[in-house]
């Protein structure tokens, strides 16, 4: 990201070092994550992109700073996360039964990216819808998310399951339109939770799904 950065200030004539332009970086990331926590909002690739010029001391315009975010989110593409142990076995498992979708909060990696990821892993394919933060503006556990997300499914929120590990953005944002919900425990998380299910791995959610009716 620094480096994909850096380019960005040198076509403007501008030298700028590595470390200077690392912390501008983690400021946005920060600021970002911040405002979803506090406002229940993304924040748009102009706005990560014009963050991280104020911080070096440039005022960009809407576009550049859309350029230059887009330009550092393009890292996720080669650095991406990878999937969990037992993610593609599962999703093999419900390809065709159920219809998929993701519902993702993004900070510097946007949902194109991810997208490119998913399919680089051949996991993009079991999907049939994605919904990721910085193309509705919207963050879990804001109910637009997951009724926008059910809508492009075609699917009423009582006939649909959600499945994530954080207990108020997943599992408190899927009851909350009425939703079911499986949590999938972390080490160290609490085991009280709101939700219909628990496990421990990816390798509990089938069963979990099973015994919920799906």
């Amino acid at each position: 990201r620094r480096a994909l950065a850096q380019s960005f200030f040198a076509a403007a004539g501008a030298q700028i070092d590595s470390a200077t332009v690392g912390e501008a970086i983690r400021n946005a990331a920060d600021r970002a994550a911040r405002v979803q926590h506090a406002e229940q909002r993304s924040l748009d690739a102009s706005e990560i992109g014009q963050l991280i010029g104020a911080k070096l001391g440039f005022r960009l315009d809407p576009d550049q700073g859309r350029t230059l975010a887009e330009l550092i989110s393009s890292a996720g593409r080669q650095y991406g996360p990878s999937p969990m142990a037992g993610a593609a076995e599962l999703l093999e498992a419900l390809h065709g039964r159920v219809k998929l979708a993701i519902i993702s909060d993004t900070n510097l990696t946007f949902g194109a990216d991810l997208e490119a990821v998913l399919a680089s892993h051949g996991l993009a394919r079991y999907f049939d819808h994605f919904t990721w933060s910085d193309r509705t503006l919207t963050v879990k556990p804001m109910p637009r998310q997951f009724l926008y997300t059910l809508g492009m499914l075609g699917v009423e929120p009582a006939g649909a399951v959600h499945v994530g590990d954080l207990e108020g953005r997943d599992v408190g944002g899927a009851k909350g339109v009425g939703m079911l919900a499986v949590r999938i425990l972390r080490q160290g998380d609490s085991r009280t939770s709101q939700a219909d299910a628990t496990v421990a791995t990816l390798a509990g959610v089938l069963p979990a799904l099973e015994r919920l009716g799906v």
